[in-house]
């Protein structure tokens, strides 16, 4: 599932290659977050992010062709962020249970990451609404998925029924939806959700279909 170095992030109309580039679209993208964090995804206007960022609006026309381009060039960033989370998060895993107390471990994090960073939440938000930004989202959730099932498949029994890639590809996306409602509720219910979410988890992920 990883990208080749020389394939353009959805998104971009090209890649930044030179030094100089690179530094211009990260003023843009780090302009783009400001907009979104003071407000929200209505102010986020071509016009605004270049007076932002201090750069002719037809600089970001070289790199982005629209505000939605760059909004998933923001959330691909945020992808990235949670696959360094993963790296290395299930190493030495021997159990289930083990294992399980990572799971928890990961959601905990996810969830304080987005509680503490409201624009990262905005942008998460916006794959409910945009379609290109909702592909982009689930094939993430894929990604994250392929990430833990190869982590943990060989905790299955060698003639286990279980479809392991399915199952995680399917929690992995349900959990940002979990997210998102834990962070507009009240936070005495938000943990509540949180640790049914677990047991649902404990119970489900590593159990044999009837």
């Amino acid at each position: 599932m990883n990208r080749s170095d020389d394939t353009p992030r959805a998104g971009y109309r090209r890649k930044p290659q030179q030094d100089r580039s690179v530094q211009r679209v990260e003023t843009i993208l780090h302009a783009a977050e400001s907009l979104i964090g003071m407000h929200g995804m209505a102010g986020l206007k071509m016009t605004e992010i270049a007076r932002e960022a201090h750069v002719p609006v037809g600089s970001l026309y070289q790199y982005f062709p629209d505000r939605g381009a760059i909004v998933a060039a923001l959330f691909e960033r945020m992808a990235e962020g949670v696959h360094t989370q993963l790296e290395g998060a299930f190493e030495g895993v021997s159990t289930i249970e083990e294992a399980s107390d990572r799971i928890d471990g990961i959601i905990d994090w996810y969830y304080s990451e987005y509680r503490e960073h409201p624009t990262l939440r905005q942008i998460l938000s916006s794959t409910e609404s945009d379609p290109e930004l909702m592909r982009l989202n689930v094939a993430d959730s894929k990604r994250v998925g392929d990430t833990i099932h190869a982590a943990i498949g060989h905790l299955l029994p060698s003639n286990t029924g279980i479809d392991m890639e399915a199952r995680t590809f399917l929690f992995c996306h349900l959990v940002g939806n979990l997210v998102l409602m834990s962070l507009i509720t009240e936070p005495v219910m938000a943990e509540r959700l949180l640790r049914e979410w677990k047991l649902i988890i404990r119970a489900s992920l590593f159990a044999e279909s009837s």
